[in-house]
């Protein structure tokens, strides 16, 4: 984990490239190959939590490499095995990471190769050479990429810091967003009235605009709420830690307080929390209304210190923006032109996987897609 200024500076070198107006493009060409996919697809059931990954794949490739993955369209895509392999948590790595944020200190007396180096190797070829393609002036785009390599002739930065800032956007936005979008895909099939609501949402506010863009995307409230409860009920990482950077004192109830000591950390069971029955009327429900704009949105959980998917203050994730774009626009095109059901093989009641650091049900998420593109 970064700290004190170099965390400032590589902060505020990344936050300027996450502009969705940039990479909107992008992400618009992937979901029509998405479309297309469950289209060559739709007589049989596919596996949701694969398929969104394959999504993922293509858009972070092309906007981070400037790289064709193909995710979509082979079965086999390099880049696709290649970053499953990069981000393969072994139980020894995951029980890694749970000892050293609670004891921080232990992380300079345990070392542990946590990338394979044959992944590692073939991302550094793979930028190499898109760097050498950009600016060889072979092909120019408003991407990520594009950004770093203008970073890098501003501040004269190391090849090994942008490859640095690259490999962190691709592996914190490779499962991550996928499985955010693998659940809310889950959590629609399993309730058809949210779904319909959501579809006639999409299909208005698309007919009324012409097409689809970013600022459009931003005009689905109800897509915002869905996307709002499939954080609350499923956080990508059940717990977040926090390192106290300065003692002090914190209430636990109105007339006792706790010390914290510079140092420690302190572990948030995320979980927990969104599942909390003090502050979620009903919590295990799957309810999109509690985040309505009527009820005051998302803000009203994050001021209460009860919602927060992202983190929460200066260290919050600074690729949310974007990943909420990249999970809205998947979602835009399935639901507009498909009714997503649930296939027999998953289960209503799933169960998690204890082995894995990211929420992965056993058995999978297995889903059906039948086209519906007539009755608009």
């Amino acid at each position: 984990m970064l700290k004190g200024q170099l965390w400032r500076e590589a902060r505020t070198e990344i936050t300027p490239a996450f502009t969705q107006l940039r990479m909107y493009p992008i992400m618009d060409e992937m979901c029509e190959r998405l479309q297309k996919f469950i289209l060559r697809e739709k007589h049989e059931a596919i596996e949701a939590r694969n398929m969104c990954a394959n999504y993922t794949t293509e858009v972070l490739s092309s906007c981070i490499f400037g790289a064709d993955a193909g995710a979509l369209l082979d079965k086999k895509s390099p880049i696709r095995e290649m970053g499953r392999k990069l981000l393969g948590f072994t139980p020894t790595i995951a029980l890694y990471f749970f000892v050293i944020q609670l004891i921080p200190s232990l992380r300079k007396f345990i070392k542990i190769g946590l990338v394979p180096w044959n992944g590692w190797k073939f991302f550094v070829n793979l930028m190499e050479d898109s760097i050498q393609m950009r600016k060889g002036g072979r092909e120019l785009r408003e991407d990520y990429l594009s950004y770093l390599i203008e970073l890098q002739a501003k501040k004269d930065l190391t090849t090994h810091r942008i490859m640095a800032h690259a490999m962190a956007f691709f592996v914190c936005g490779f499962e991550t967003s996928s499985v955010v979008l693998s659940f809310a895909l889950y959590q629609l099939a399993k309730n058809a009235d949210i779904q319909e609501k959501l579809r006639n949402e999409i299909r208005k506010i698309v007919e009324k605009n012409g097409k689809l863009s970013y600022s459009v995307i931003q005009e689905m409230p109800y897509l915002e709420q869905v996307l709002c409860e499939t954080h609350r009920l499923h956080p990508v990482f059940p717990i977040l830690a926090k390192l106290c950077t300065e003692s002090c004192e914190m209430p636990l109830t109105e007339h006792k307080t706790v010390t914290i000591e510079k140092g420690y950390s302190v572990i948030l069971p995320l979980h927990s929390i969104h599942r909390d029955s003090r502050y979620y009327e009903n919590p295990e429900t799957f309810n999109p209304e509690r985040f309505s704009p009527e009820n005051g949105g998302s803000k009203v959980y994050r001021d209460r210190g009860c919602y927060l998917p992202f983190g929460d203050g200066p260290r919050i994730c600074p690729g949310m923006r974007f990943a909420q774009t990249q999970i809205k626009a998947a979602i835009v095109a399935i639901v507009k032109d498909f009714e997503v059901k649930l296939d027999a093989r998953t289960s209503l009641e799933p169960m998690l996987n204890p082995e894995e650091i990211i929420p992965t049900i056993i058995g999978g998420i297995w889903l059906r897609f039948t086209e519906c593109r007539e009755e608009i």
